[in-house]
């Protein structure tokens, strides 16, 4: 935003804590049912890793945070 000519830039971020099994851990599921194939075939993970994380997803012991969100704001100069 700066080379854009923006000034007073600032940045704020959000992130929480999601509880395994709530609707919200759903986006970690689905993620990692996206990206199976390609971490198994690369060598980044077995597929039973893979099938233990999933499972572990859904145990309400588990708290992991949420993908973080990044907000910048910053105006034109006159």
């Amino acid at each position: 935003m700066r080379e854009a000519g923006f000034v007073d830039l600032s940045m704020t971020s959000f992130s929480e804590s999601w509880q395994g099994g709530s609707a919200a851990i759903g986006l970690h599921s689905a993620n990692t049912v996206q990206v199976r194939a390609e971490l198994v075939a690369k060598g980044l993970a077995a597929e039973a890793e893979v099938e233990t994380f999933l499972n572990l997803l859904d145990d309400p012991e588990l708290a992991v945070s949420s993908y973080p969100l990044f907000s910048t704001s910053g105006r034109r100069p006159n």
